[in-house]
C-alpha cells in the first residue's frame, strides 16, 4: 500500500497549477481558479484582457501533481494553452475550427461537421 505525504501532494499540485498560471498570463490573459468541489480537480476560468471573452477548462489534481516532473506533460499542456490564447484572438474563444467532429452533414458548399463546445454549436469545416 502507497502512503502519501498529504502536504507534499498539496505542494505538487500548486506548483502545477502555478505552471498553467504562469503560461496563460504571459499571454496577456487573466486566470481565475479553484477546487471543483470536493473532487480532486481544478477549475481554470481564462478572461482576455478587456474581460468581453472567456473560457474554461477542467484539469485533475493527479495530472497536476505530475507535470512539474513530467517533460512530456509540459509539452502538452504548453501546446495546449498557446492554443488556447491563439483562440482568444476570434469572436469567442469557445468556436473554432476543429478536423473531427461527432457528426457531420453534406451541402451543396461541401461537408460540415458539427462540434459541441459546451452549450453551443458550431460549423466546421471539412
Amino acid at each position: 500500500m502507497t502512503v502519501y505525504n498529504l502536504g507534499m501532494v498539496r505542494e505538487e499540485v500548486q506548483k502545477g497549477i502555478g505552471i498553467v498560471i504562469e503560461q496563460l498570463e504571459s499571454s496577456g490573459l487573466t486566470v481565475a481558479h479553484h477546487k471543483l468541489g470536493n473532487r480532486m480537480l481544478e477549475y481554470f476560468g481564462v478572461t482576455s484582457e478587456d474581460a468581453n471573452k472567456k473560457s474554461d477548462f477542467v484539469l485533475s489534481e493527479e495530472f497536476l501533481m505530475d507535470l512539474p516532473n513530467m517533460a512530456e506533460h509540459l509539452d502538452h499542456v504548453s501546446e495546449y494553452l498557446q492554443l488556447l490564447s491563439n483562440r482568444f484572438q476570434n469572436v469567442s474563444p469557445n468556436d473554432f475550427y476543429s478536423k473531427s467532429a461527432p457528426h457531420s452533414t453534406s451541402t451543396s458548399t461541401g461537408l460540415f461537421r458539427w462540434s459541441s463546445i459546451g452549450t453551443q454549436l458550431m460549423r466546421v469545416w471539412m
